[in-house]
């Protein structure tokens, strides 16, 4: 739910992974994404309307400030550019 600029994020190549251990367990990490994908999406939404539209006071006060987070990526992405 952090914008994260285009271009900064890389994949990750868990098969190069050295650690058998880590290795098992991010590919637990991506089957649970996999099967509860739909979930994922609809709290992420819930939590992002709750914050931007609905303005819940509650959910303000816990959750980060999605639309300045927003406005960063997007003047750090503007500022790439140039």
């Amino acid at each position: 739910m952090i914008p994260v600029p285009k271009g900064t994020a890389s994949l990750k190549d868990i098969a190069n992974e050295p650690s058998e251990r880590y290795k098992r367990l991010l590919n637990w990490e991506i089957e649970f994404c996999n099967k509860n994908k739909d979930m994922i999406y609809s709290r992420a939404r819930f939590v992002y309307n709750s914050v931007v539209v609905k303005k819940d006071s509650l959910m303000v006060k816990n959750c980060c400030d999605f639309k300045a987070l927003e406005a960063a990526c997007a003047e750090y992405e503007s500022e790439q550019r140039e």
